[in-house]
């Protein structure tokens, strides 16, 4: 049995997008002065949501272990 889920793939394709929504932001966020503050505000909110994309896959992964091993456990 392969040891991915749907979750992770998901988890990584958001982590993606939200890297590079990142990476656009901090070529400009303190180039344009009229939006400055916006920019900024949109690329912490960002970091931030990077973050818990990725303690929740994290979390995922650790879940999907322990729900291998019961599985292994209890086909003995």
């Amino acid at each position: 049995m392969q040891r991915s889920s749907g979750w992770n793939w998901r988890l990584e394709s958001l982590k993606s997008q939200t890297e590079n929504l990142i990476s656009r932001l901090e070529l400009v966020k303190d180039i344009d002065p009229f939006n400055k503050k916006l920019l900024n505000d949109c690329h912490d909110t960002l970091k931030a949501l990077l973050a818990e994309v990725e303690r929740l896959q994290y979390h995922n992964n650790n879940l999907m272990n322990v729900i291998y091993q019961n599985q292994h456990e209890m086909e003995k």
